[in-house]
């Protein structure tokens, strides 16, 4: 029934005429000015001056890039549905609620936040854990004009974890992986990101981005965290030099316990540039191993929970033995995996995976 009324409510909205010359953007519902629809947006601004920009943006502190000519509106305010529901072109990385009632003549372009073929989402994964009912996802697959695929495996899969048809997928490639072919821009923001930190050139660092676990949209869920002074020491013999850690937490944010050895970067809105300073990446079963795999850095897949996270969401899409990351079940094996680690070969297996999924990522899906 709420669903219903809502529904009913944003309707009202279709009296005032659509706007062929605006463009509403949000990235995980205004959480932050990042992914896929900033890329988007940032070309965008440079080429189109015809157009209005509106951004969903919850927080006070606003970005300078959306200081100028970009009209603000936070989630669920009465300006978010009066500009959502009269933009012609709507770009997300999460898609809009099945609640909103979008027009036919609306284009809803999904990005979504994830390539690859990892842990499952959507339909494919029990109501209680995906967050979202199976009736919602068809409305929202109905409203769904376009969703951007990284991959035609991550298509496959994906056409039957949200019921949009494959005919509706653009198989391009996402726009916030494109830097990762651009090697001046990844250097640039290699020197912005050591500023934010306040980091020296001569640290080394090792990017620590754990998913999240239990229900979709859960606040307090926990955190594994390697044993950070055997990482470091791990990667010092290794690969020598001194190295920091950073922390960035899922989008659904937790803490960690004050420790002088990591860096807290959680608020660091973009985690492709954090991605481009990284070394080396820590995860676990975040899709960040198929945006980290592009540059063919050492990534390794910190899996305590390995049996209990793939019996709670039914498995994965794909064998984890396949994914572009050296599986590691605990600290004795993370220490010993890191001193045996070998370029060549894991090289290798990362093309490998780039042909099996077959990789539409080729640093032109912003164009």
């Amino acid at each position: 029934m709420f669903l219903l009324c809502k529904r009913l409510f944003t309707k009202l909205f279709w009296l005032i005429p659509l706007k062929n010359n605006k463009i509403f953007f949000s990235s995980y519902e205004g959480k932050q000015y990042s992914c896929n629809p900033k890329a988007i947006y940032e070309q965008l601004k440079n080429e189109e001056k015809s157009y209005y920009y509106i951004w969903e943006y919850n927080s006070s502190s606003v970005p300078d890039e959306l200081k100028q000519n970009v009209i603000i509106v936070k989630h669920n305010s009465l300006s978010y549905f009066y500009h959502l529901l009269t933009a012609k072109y709507i770009i997300t990385n999460s898609g809009i609620s099945a609640a909103i009632s979008l027009r036919k003549e609306q284009v809803c372009v999904n990005t979504w936040h994830g390539g690859g073929a990892y842990k499952k989402v959507g339909a494919v994964v029990d109501e209680k854990i995906n967050g979202t009912a199976c009736k919602e996802l068809a409305i929202i697959a109905k409203q769904t004009s376009y969703f951007l695929s990284s991959s035609q495996e991550f298509t496959k899969v994906m056409e039957k974890s949200t019921f949009i048809p494959r005919n509706k997928f653009l198989n391009i490639g996402m726009p916030r992986n494109d830097i990762f072919f651009a090697p001046s821009k990844m250097e640039n923001l290699r020197k912005k990101v050591r500023d934010y930190c306040n980091l020296s050139d001569e640290k080394r660092v090792v990017l620590f981005a754990p998913t999240y676990r239990g229900k979709s949209g859960n606040m307090h869920y926990s955190t594994l965290i390697p044993d950070i002074d055997n990482l470091t020491k791990a990667l010092k013999s290794k690969f020598g030099g001194e190295w920091v850690v950073l922390y960035r937490s899922h989008y659904y944010k937790t803490t960690v316990e004050n420790n002088p050895s990591i860096i807290d970067v959680s608020e660091y809105q973009d985690m492709q540039e954090l991605l481009c300073l990284a070394d080396v990446l820590i995860t676990d079963y975040s899709s960040c191993i198929w945006d980290y795999s592009l540059i063919f850095r050492p990534c390794f897949l910190f899996v305590p929970d390995l049996e209990e996270y793939e019996n709670e969401r039914g498995g994965f899409y794909t064998q984890i033995s396949t994914w572009p990351g050296i599986v590691c079940k605990n600290d004795e094996e993370l220490a010993k995996k890191i001193f045996y680690y070998n370029r060549v070969e894991y090289i290798q297996k990362v093309k490998i995976h780039h042909s099996s999924l077959v990789s539409y990522d080729k640093g032109t899906a912003t164009e």
